[in-house]
This record gives structure tokens, sequence and C-alpha cells, in this order.
């Protein structure tokens, strides 16, 4: 037997934010959280496993802060690496009086 019957049911459809485009990825901008098609989403960096994404608008608004982070992140490479260049030369040479 063959029992038919109308069922309804409710889909939900991602739609960029910005173009209007129906979405089957879905990824935002880490800024303003829209919602962003491939065509609309800018990748900036990838942060381990995680892509850092932002809009077209977010990104124009955020180049000069980007740039100071920028040379921020700099910075702080740099300076670490002296200081841990400082702790092994240390450690170095307490060895070396420890050999005496």
């Amino acid at each position: 037997m063959i029992k038919q019957e109308e069922v309804t049911s409710m889909v939900n459809r991602y739609i960029c934010d910005d173009c209007g485009k129906q979405i089957s990825s879905l990824r935002k901008c880490c800024m303003c959280h829209k919602d962003l098609c491939g065509g609309c989403q800018i990748l900036h960096r990838w942060e381990g496993d995680h892509a850092v994404i932002y809009c077209k608008d977010c990104l124009r608004i955020g180049e000069p802060y980007l740039r100071q982070l920028s040379l921020l992140q700099t910075k702080y490479e740099l300076d670490s690496e002296v200081l841990e260049i400082e702790w092994r030369e240390k450690i170095a040479k307490r060895k070396a009086e420890e050999g005496k």
C-alpha cells in the first residue's frame, strides 16, 4: 500500500550580506560579522587553522590599523628574539662556570 501525504519543510538559505548571492560555504567578516560569499570575502591571513576574513568595507577602514598592528607584531618578534638570545647566553655562561 502507498500512503501519500503532503509535507512542508523549512529550508534556511544563507545569502551574502554584500552582494545578495546565495552562499554555499558560509564565511563571516571577523569585524562586522557579515555573511560573505567567496567573491566578497578577503582572506587576510591564516592563524593556525583559522582564516582571518574581512569584508571589503572593514578592510578598507582597517588598513591603517592593520599596518600599525603589523609593525607592533614585528617589534614584538624582534624584542622577544633578543630576550631569548640573552636568556640562552646566561644559561650558557652559567653552565660554563659550573664546568670549571
